[in-house]
Order: structure tokens, then C-alpha cells, then sequence
């Protein structure tokens, strides 16, 4: 099942990142920050919940990646 799951959310993600790759303008830089950014959002509220909030020391991580 697992791997059912996964392989489903991989495709997904591969069409979005062909369609983002085929839009005019397309800049691989901030597409990287951008996934930079959303990966810091999961992991804080992975360790934090919902009520997670960005204080200085994850500031001060987010910042030393970029």
C-alpha cells in the first residue's frame, strides 16, 4: 500500500515540476528556494504541530540553507 501511495505522490510531483519547467520565465533558482522553503514549512510542523511559528533559531536555519 505504501508503495502504492508513494509512487502516485511522485508522479504528481514530477507533472508539476514538468509543467513548472515548461512556463515561460521559469527560473530553476527560485524554483529551488521555493522547495527549500516548503521543505522548512513541513518540517516545522512535523516537530511543532499547527500552531508552529517561525522563531530565531528556525530563522536562523531557513537563513544558513538559503
Amino acid at each position: 500500500m505504501f508503495r502504492a501511495v508513494f509512487t502516485r505522490r511522485l508522479d504528481k510531483l514530477e507533472a508539476v515540476a514538468a509543467r513548472e519547467r515548461a512556463e515561460d520565465g521559469f527560473d530553476p533558482e527560485k524554483s529551488r528556494r521555493s522547495e527549500r522553503v516548503m521543505a522548512h514549512v513541513y518540517r516545522l510542523l512535523e516537530t511543532r504541530g499547527r500552531a508552529a511559528a517561525v522563531d530565531d533559531r528556525a530563522a536562523a536555519q531557513m537563513a544558513a540553507q538559503g
